[in-house]
């Protein structure tokens, strides 16, 4: 599973989430959890336009790179909605 944060919330701060004892979603599946680029610690580039192509390639290039065949997207707009 590939888990997009909030533009204003970073992804590391859904670790946490993930790693719960009551949550067992790591019992069956992999987790990345990725920020969108130019944020928290992705990697940054001259290109800031926000533009959802950009934002596509990144994510392409993450299956390649990482070899997946089966992808589940995940995204949350609060932080509130999975942390109560």
């Amino acid at each position: 599973m590939i888990w997009l944060a909030d533009l204003f919330e970073p992804s590391e701060n859904f670790h946490k989430f993930f790693t719960r004892e009551d949550n067992k979603i790591l019992d069956y599946r992999n987790v990345w959890l990725v920020n969108y680029r130019n944020f928290g610690d992705s990697d940054h580039h001259d290109s800031f336009a926000l533009e959802v192509r950009d934002f596509s390639i990144d994510i392409i290039s993450i299956i390649i790179y990482n070899n997946m065949s089966l992808i589940c997207l995940g995204h949350v707009e609060r932080y509130s909605e999975v942390h109560g």
